[in-house]
């Protein structure tokens, strides 16, 4: 008999639908990456190996999701996923199967990648951060900021050429001490490119609290919040889609994987919750450093994907989806003095693991899902 997740009360017994599933997969095909960006917190991974995920590998993950019910499969991670050898066919597969394609990218390989990525994915996610070359070359790789712009426009114009809506384009751009300045400049960057949206995401300090992260500065913070009011009204004029972090207090906490019933996948093939606590590293938030352990459920070709979502992973997603009795450790007054914020192990109320630090929960900061 297989055993399904229940929650026992006085008077209530609340048990997992036994037709429960992930929607989504967020697939890690490579952590390898062909930038060295300034804010980026794979530098804090302990045991992040570059490598492109191995193609028998790919195909128990694609096989695992199909039969478990996945809809949307998105390609981002810890690394570059257009490094990856065979992406052209991993994409191809992944449509010929009707899924939903997304691909979070750097945009250094666009233009080698053009016809795929009209006919085939749904939506781009192209991380910006900067909307002049001079501060693109600073924080994430010196000059190739004209190369990425003029091939977003291709991509634009192959776009209209076909009369095609896809992919839906998505502009990241996350704030740093260094680059908040920049934001007035995207709204006209991002109209002439052909944008759909700008996502705004605060930068994860990791280490060292003097690092470009704004999320270690109530000054960038406040900084970040003036520039947006000054550019919001005509950021909407344009008709751009805007997402903004939420204000540090702000309630409303959700958990972006639980919330789209995703799991992420790394590209050795292991099964985690988000790619938050994919691998164990060091972010450094508000002067708290904390040592977030690799929180691993399975590995594809050793477990049942379906098999991992209504057993090991169903007490926590439970949770994260009705936002129980998690506590949030950025809002405590105890923060600078409790030991259990000082890693995700577990939280000072049972949970383990402990999500109440993190900075995706609180929507300081964004996946691509």
């Amino acid at each position: 008999m297989i055993f399904m997740f229940e929650v026992h009360t006085r008077d209530w017994i609340i048990k997992l639908n036994p037709e429960s599933h992930p929607d989504e997969l967020v697939v890690e095909v490579a952590s390898t990456c062909n930038m060295n960006c300034l804010h980026c917190f794979r530098k804090s991974a302990k045991e992040l190996e570059p490598s492109n995920m191995d193609m028998q590998l790919f195909e128990k993950v694609l096989n695992e999701g199909i039969k478990s019910g996945v809809k949307k499969i998105v390609f981002t991670g810890w690394g570059e996923p257009f490094t990856h050898p065979r992406l052209d066919y991993i994409v191809r597969i992944c449509k010929k199967h009707r899924l939903e394609v997304a691909i979070n990218t750097n945009g250094l390989l666009l233009g080698e990648f053009m016809d795929l990525i009209v006919d085939y994915v749904d939506e781009l996610y192209i991380s910006l951060d900067a909307a002049t070359a001079q501060m693109h070359s600073y924080i994430r790789a010196p000059k190739v900021f004209s190369y990425i712009i003029k091939s977003v426009e291709e991509l634009t114009k192959v776009k209209q050429e076909r009369g095609s809506l896809k992919p839906y384009l998505k502009a990241l751009f996350t704030v740093t001490k260094v680059n908040v300045n920049e934001i007035e400049g995207l709204q006209s960057l991002t109209r002439d490119l052909g944008f759909n949206e700008v996502v705004f995401s605060f930068s994860i300090p990791y280490n060292s609290i003097d690092d470009a992260g704004c999320l270690s500065s109530i000054e960038c913070i406040d900084s970040f919040f003036l520039k947006l009011r000054e550019a919001m009204s005509k950021l909407r004029e344009i008709g751009l889609g805007i997402t903004t972090p939420h204000t540090l207090y702000k309630p409303g906490t959700r958990c972006p994987f639980a919330t789209n019933r995703a799991l992420f996948i790394r590209s050795d093939g292991a099964i985690t919750p988000c790619i938050y606590y994919a691998y164990s590293w060091s972010p450094s938030i508000f002067g708290i450093r904390r040592n977030v352990k690799a929180v691993v459920l399975g590995y594809i070709g050793k477990d049942n994907l379906i098999d991992v979502w209504r057993k090991k992973y169903a007490k926590m997603f439970y949770k994260l989806s009705l936002r129980r009795s998690i506590p949030s450790c950025l809002a405590c007054t105890l923060v600078e003095y409790c030991i259990k914020t000082r890693s995700n192990e577990v939280d000072c109320l049972g949970n383990e693991p402990n999500c109440g630090h993190c900075p995706f929960y609180h929507n300081l900061t964004f996946c691509p899902l």
